[in-house]
């Protein structure tokens, strides 16, 4: 179960992904032809329907008597820096459609009208720019869709900083009347998800001693059996459908089927009636190659390094990234190369990246054995294991965004705004490291300090530095008793991790300290706090809980102890509660955005609850 455990804690998110089905599947989306399909376009119910996107700009959106409003102080640098905008527009190929909009300005100046894809290369369906003047003015276009169907296009309007403008001067857009109409073509679209197979599997595979199971949605109640049929199209097994029940999330009629006998390490699908599954691996070695594949995306999203072909393929790119990085509102330049893209940005957040960095310790700790020096890096080979290369990717970069003298950390380095959708050496945008933030401080000094631990066998020299710098952060933290709200300061429009407690991040760097030291300041600082709980970069309280449990006994305080065991295991005997209620054994009972990470932390609960407090139900 060990070396099961630790590939869960850095897998589970990958796999589910594949497991659980999207809510809300199966649509078919309508319209009449000739109906509004703009909600809100008179502004009657206020800003009901619209939202607004700012990028570096200083401006705001209101309503005011039947119109919106948009006060653009500060237009920023880009088109979009000032972009009101309407979701969830039905395009159909090869229709035509006309939009019409009211449109005037304080000033004279350039606007565009877009209705766009809501993502991805964000393709223009229509793109028209026009000139604003002081006069109301009604604007009405005709167009084509000669793309594919988009069930969720999006209407902008970009009232930020163009090219031809000078500095704009502060002033007001108003907009009224705004219309979308279709005069031709079909008005229905269904989602591709309804041909969505009846068959669920895990895509991935099954472990050979582990429960394996079948889902089948929606399916013919008349079929009552199913086969498993190995590589060479033999049955090897024909077992009963069971149970029937309406699964809310997912809004299907679930039934199930069970194929745990089978133990044989293979490949096989699942056939029921004249529907077939894909293939499917069962073995103990199913998810190894998914474990490196894991491991190595941090790889991928190194920056100030070339990633050469051989290793990376299509994503080898040269070094990005490499230039000083100005002090925000100062003329003062540091070195904050290096460490791990944040996402698909190219910002680098301290608070985040201490979450990533945690799991793999977590991970690593629980079984060493699971992690070898072969993943492909350009560490491979050299003695140690590779997640540990990684980690210190990531952790030479911590240093460098901690002020030498206050011991504070940076909040983050990142360009003013996201960066369009470029490779990072073509990035000309200044790189702009933000102020010092209590939960970056304190983020940082629990890692370092769980750091210290892991690399003392390894590198004693260098654990030797994360344990001083640990120290020298949490001496900022104590002349910074009263720090806790972070955000975006003005200019900043990067992902702002904002937070406003930083209570749960200083009791974590405590106990980190306490258990690389033994230092009872410590200790009593971790007494006198409060209790908190949470395993995402906001809330960090369940990893002071793990790491105070995994104390030896003679250095835990018992109150604190049962206090702290009470809690986790309560919120996992929560967690199981819910899974059991959902037929996909979902921990969730409502899905948003970053979904994956809430069910990630939930089955890592579960293990580690299972450590302390062994229970079947938990593993």
């Amino acid at each position: 179960m060990k070396k099961k455990t630790s590939l869960i804690l850095i897998l589970i998110s990958l796999l589910l992904t594949a497991f659980i089905p999207n809510p809300k599947a199966n649509h078919l989306a309508m319209q009449d032809i000739g109906e509004q399909m703009i909600k809100n376009g008179d502004f009657s119910e206020d800003l009901t329907s619209w939202g607004f996107y700012v990028e570096g700009s200083s401006s705001e959106m209101a309503a005011t008597d039947g119109k919106m409003v948009v006060t653009v102080e500060n237009a920023g640098k880009k088109e979009w820096a000032a972009q009101p905008y309407q979701d969830g527009i039905l395009l159909t190929e090869n229709s035509k459609y006309t939009i019409s909009v009211d449109l005037w300005s304080t000033i004279e100046r350039e606007t565009k009208i877009r209705i766009q894809q809501n993502g991805g290369t964000y393709t223009g369906y229509l793109e028209k720019q026009v000139t604003l003047s002081t006069t109301p003015t009604t604007y009405t276009f005709e167009f084509s869709m000669y793309y594919e169907s988009d069930p969720s296009a999006r209407l902008v309007l970009n009232f930020g900083q163009f090219a031809d403008d000078d500095t704009l001067a502060p002033h007001q857009v108003f907009m009224d009347n705004v219309s979308l109409i279709q005069l031709e073509g079909s008005a229905e679209y269904v989602n591709e998800l309804d041909n969505l197979p009846s068959i669920r599997i895990n895509q991935v595979g099954y472990l050979r001693d582990a429960q394996k199971k079948v889902l089948f949605a929606d399916l013919d109640s008349e079929i009552t059996t199913f086969d498993v049929i190995d590589y060479q199209g033999n049955i090897v097994l024909t077992a009963d459908i069971i149970g029937e029940a309406y699964n809310e999330a997912s809004e299907e009629i679930i039934r199930t089927g069970d194929l745990s006998s089978i133990t044989k390490a293979g490949s096989y699908r699942i056939q029921v009636g004249e529907e077939k599954s894909g293939p499917f691996r069962i073995s103990n070695g199913a998810y190894s190659k998914l474990s490196d594949a894991a491991l190595k995306m941090f790889a991928y999203q190194r920056s100030g390094v070339e990633l050469d072909w051989l290793l990376f393929d299509d994503f080898a790119h040269p070094a990005g990234y490499l230039e000083q990085a100005r002090l925000y509102d100062t003329d003062t330049f540091i070195d904050a190369s290096g460490g791990w893209f944040d996402a698909g940005d190219y910002g680098r957040y301290i608070t985040p990246a201490s979450k990533a960095i945690i799991d793999l310790f977590l991970a690593y700790e629980r079984a060493p054995e699971a992690y070898s020096d072969e993943t492909k890096i350009p560490e491979s080979g050299n003695g140690i294991p590779d997640i540990l290369d990684e980690i210190k990717i990531e952790l030479d970069w911590f240093l460098k965004m901690q002020d030498s003298e206050s011991g504070g950390v940076y909040h983050k380095a990142t360009t003013a705004s996201f960066v369009p959708n470029i490779w990072p050496q073509e990035n000309q945008e200044e790189v702009i490291v933000t102020p010092i933030s209590a939960q970056a401080t304190a983020d940082f000094a629990a890692v370092m300090a769980k750091a210290s631990r892991v690399y003392q066998t390894i590198d004693p020299a260098t654990a030797t530095i994360y344990l001083q710098r640990a120290e020298l952060a949490w001496s900022w933290l104590l002349a910074n008793p009263n720090q806790h709200v972070v955000n975006n300061p003005e200019g900043i429009q990067t992902g702002a991790y904002d937070d406003t407690n930083s209570k749960d991040e200083r009791l974590w760097a405590a106990v980190e300290l306490y258990a690389a030291t033994s230092d009872d300041t410590y200790h009593d600082f971790i007494k006198a706090s409060g209790f908190f709980t949470g395993f995402g970069w906001a809330d960090m309280g369940d990893y002071a809980i793990i790491s105070y449990l995994s104390l030896p006994k003679e250095s835990q305080d018992k109150f604190v102890k049962d206090a702290y065991l009470k809690i986790f295991t309560d919120h996992a005997d929560q967690i199981v509660t819910q899974a059991n209620q959902d037929l996909y054994g979902s921990s969730l009972t409502f899905y948003e955005w970053g979904s994956n990470m809430t069910i990630a932390n939930n089955a890592m609960h579960l293990l580690l609850a299972n450590q302390w407090s062994p229970s079947p139900a938990y593993e």
